[in-house]
Order: structure tokens, then sequence, then C-alpha cells
């Protein structure tokens, strides 16, 4: 049995649809940012950065294994992941509160803008 050949059209359409929610997450990553950074210090902002890394990660590799973003779910576990998260950069002299406050922050942030429920 043949299959019918790839249409161009669908590449093209189904990579710019991609390109434009890459970039539809990103702008709205930098938004929520910018609007929490009046409350930042080193340990806020490393808390921060790495907890929408990792949800950004960890969301790009669900969805490539075909995930919807329903099944995405973080919001349940932010308070034991950045526990953890805080408990081991305790011994870098961070301030592990703030770290906490950061990873907390940037992680509802994921929720709010729709990368992670």
């Amino acid at each position: 049995m043949t299959h019918p050949p790839h249409s161009a059209t669908r590449s093209l359409s189904s990579l710019v649809i991609s390109a434009a929610t890459a970039a539809a997450l990103g702008a709205a990553t930098l938004t929520a940012g910018n609007a929490r950074a009046e409350v930042t210090n080193a340990s806020y902002e490393l808390g921060y950065s790495h907890a929408v890394a990792e949800v950004q990660d960890t969301a790009a590799h669900m969805r490539a294994e075909g995930f919807d973003l329903a099944d995405i779910v973080i919001s349940r576990r932010i308070p034991a992941w950045c526990a953890r998260e805080a408990a081991e950069v305790q011994g870098l002299g961070l301030d592990r509160a703030d770290f906490f406050r950061g990873c907390t922050d940037g992680m509802m942030t994921m929720v709010e803008i729709g990368v992670a429920y």
C-alpha cells in the first residue's frame, strides 16, 4: 500500500504554527519575568530562572512525546519540588527562603501563561 506524498504546504504550516507558539511562550515568559523583577535578589532570581527552565524543558519533552497540555500538571507539586531544590542550594551560600519564593513564583508563572497546569 502506498501513502500519498506529504504535502509541502502541510509541513510549512506545521512549522509556522510551531514557531508562532514558541515565540508566544517566549514573549509571555519574558513579560512575566519582568513583572516580578521588583522583588528580587540573587537567590530569588536563581530559583525563578531554574524553575522556569525546568518547566519549559519538561513541557517540551512531554509535548514531543505526544502529551497534551492537560497532561503536564505541575501545580500540585510546586511546594515539594521547590523545597527539594531549595535544600540542594543551601550549601551554596544562597538564601533558601528567597530561592524557594523565586522557584514557586517561576513555576506559577509557567502555569499562568499556559506552559503547564
